[in-house]
């Protein structure tokens, strides 16, 4: 018996019409603290049965048995009911949705997970027994890069009229005539694409009859969110 990828499994309905969840955890120790519990398998492992479909991330809610060591074939003994027989979760893998169970008796992890309670400690091995789920997801698509990122710059005389004439990567002086400097940067993607940023202005030239005040160099910092929008320039 082991579990990967997933840490709740849906029981069943009870006769108040509430769903019951069955939640596993794993440790490398037998009594871990929340940050030390995971949702791959480990030495020792933790489950819990509750009316919610989140698992809880306190790790005293959870039982824990040592998961490593124990025979296979066998299934994770609950709490002794009120007749004072022990209840047995058995969780077994698929690759094709419960059709066949994957190699080693249905232990080795596949896509699929199937569970089912009894009052037998041993697991079957018929997949017919077990509800099944898809643990594996989908893959995703390759994601998007960001390969170069080129600066352009442009001085004006106006400060609300986009520059027609750009530079890349050198500053040009501003002048009494073209006081203000202006730039925008050019992402290139991994993907092939690119993208404008919003042009600004980033410099103005001294007030006329005072000495000029010049751009001696400029920084350039760069953040990575996970947002797409709404980044503040702080």
């Amino acid at each position: 018996m082991a579990v990967k990828a997933r840490d709740t499994v849906t029981l069943v309905r009870v006769n108040d019409g509430k769903t019951t969840y069955f939640h596993i955890k794993y440790s490398a120790v037998a009594n871990p603290t929340a940050a030390q519990m995971k949702d791959t398998p480990d030495v020792y492992v933790g489950t819990y049965v509750d009316y919610n479909v989140a698992a809880s991330a306190n790790p005293a809610v959870y039982t824990w048995y040592r998961h490593q060591g124990l025979p296979g074939g066998t299934g994770l003994p609950g709490k002794n009911g009120l007749d004072g027989n022990t209840s047995y979760m058995h969780i077994k893998y698929s690759n094709d949705g419960g059709l066949t169970l994957t190699g080693n008796g249905g232990e080795d992890p596949g896509e699929w997970m199937g569970q089912y309670v009894d009052f037998n400690q041993p697991d079957s091995t018929d997949p017919a027994k077990y509800t099944w789920a898809k643990v594996k997801g989908v893959p995703g698509d390759d994601g998007r890069g960001i390969e170069d990122i080129v600066n352009k710059y442009a001085v004006s005389a106006s400060n609300t009229v986009e520059p027609t004439a750009w530079v890349t990567d050198s500053v040009p002086s501003m002048t009494s005539e073209k006081r203000y400097l202006w730039n925008y940067e050019i992402f290139k993607y991994s993907d092939g694409t690119t993208e404008e940023t919003r042009k600004r202005v980033i410099g103005v030239y001294g007030n006329t009859g005072n000495a000029g005040r010049g751009i001696s160099g400029i920084v350039e910092y760069y953040l990575a969110s996970s947002a797409a929008t709404g980044v503040a320039v702080s």
